[in-house]
């Protein structure tokens, strides 16, 4: 599915940003379209995107596989430190360790389940950094490339920043 994401400047409509082509308007009749809230500056558009946790806007396997595999190399670490220096656990390092290292793992997923991994992806990142203050990131989905170039056509036209992506 191929997504365009446009920047609508503060004060501008969005009937006013589309205009009157029928070619256009029918365009956006096909694809969905989502609004985020308007953001203050570049650091609050990425925050806006990175909590409406959109699978098309967002990448959150990264994060998730390094918050596990971070708890479960601290759990181990721990354990290990534990085990050998202060004789807990009866002093087996061989119980210990793995024990640490799954228990960790599991905190570790946990951690990210509660508080998210979500980054804005790469390439939407060089558009949330032309935010002004008061702007509004539009987003729309349509599973025919053809229905979004016509909408990033005229956002071109308008002189409007706009991203579309794969």
């Amino acid at each position: 599915m191929s997504v365009l994401f446009a920047l609508l400047p503060q004060g501008k409509d969005l009937d006013e940003l589309l205009g009157e082509s029928p070619t256009v308007l029918a365009a956006a009749s096909d694809a969905a379209l989502r609004r985020y809230p308007q953001a203050s500056d570049s650091r609050h558009a990425l925050s806006l995107v990175r909590d409406g946790r959109d699978r098309f806007a967002t990448r959150w396997i990264r994060g998730v596989v390094l918050a596990v595999a971070g708890g479960a190399v601290l759990g181990a670490t721990v354990n290990a430190v534990l085990s050998t220096g202060f004789g807990m656990f009866s002093g087996l390092s061989s119980i210990a360790i793995p024990l640490g290292f799954a228990l960790g793992a599991f905190l570790g997923a946990f951690t990210a389940a509660m508080t998210g991994t979500h980054r804005a992806r790469q390439d939407l990142r060089p558009l949330l950094g032309e935010i002004q203050p008061g702007d509004v990131l539009l987003q729309w989905q349509a599973s025919d490339r053809s229905v979004l170039q016509a909408i990033r056509s005229h956002c071109d036209e308008a002189n409007v920043a706009c991203a579309l992506l794969d």
